[in-house]
């Protein structure tokens, strides 16, 4: 990571999810309707390119989080997991998010990466402790979205 002189900010974390990497695929790429998992507004600004699943690569969408906007592209969509990146200006720069889904017998592994650099005036351990936060909040609510699928 090369920018703000800063060493960059690393996170991967984990969850369980009772519900294939197709569905979770699928949940995941609808992204006027992430609201219900992220704390976060999302709304589609450039639909996926020709020939790419629904909501898959080339999709723009627009984040609002509080006051903050900005923009994320989906760089890549499969079974396997979404790879996907801020474009333009954000609250951190070079910004790299991957999902991957690892299929068990009955379940999904989750494992959400970040990698980014926060701002030069903001601590690095309180963007991480702030994104850590979100992305464990939004991953508990994924799996419980799915628990009671399981239970209906």
């Amino acid at each position: 990571m090369k920018g703000n002189g800063k060493p960059g900010i690393e996170i991967c974390l984990y969850q369980e999810v009772s519900t294939t990497p197709e569905q979770l695929l699928e949940i995941l790429l609808d992204h006027v309707r992430l609201g219900r998992f992220f704390k976060a507004r999302f709304a589609l600004v450039k639909p996926e390119d020709k020939g790419q699943l629904p909501g898959g690569k080339g999709c723009i969408r627009q984040v609002t989080i509080g006051r903050q906007q900005f923009l994320e592209e989906i760089i890549s969509a499969s079974a396997s997991g979404i790879c996907y990146q801020i474009i333009g200006p954000g609250p951190v720069s070079e910004h790299q998010g991957e999902i991957v889904f690892n299929n068990r017998s009955g379940s999904t592994l989750v494992e959400y990466k970040i990698r980014c650099k926060g701002p030069k005036w903001l601590p690095d351990f309180l963007v991480k402790y702030v994104i850590c936060r979100d992305i464990r909040f939004a991953l508990r609510q994924l799996a419980g979205f799915f628990q009671k699928q399981v239970a209906a």
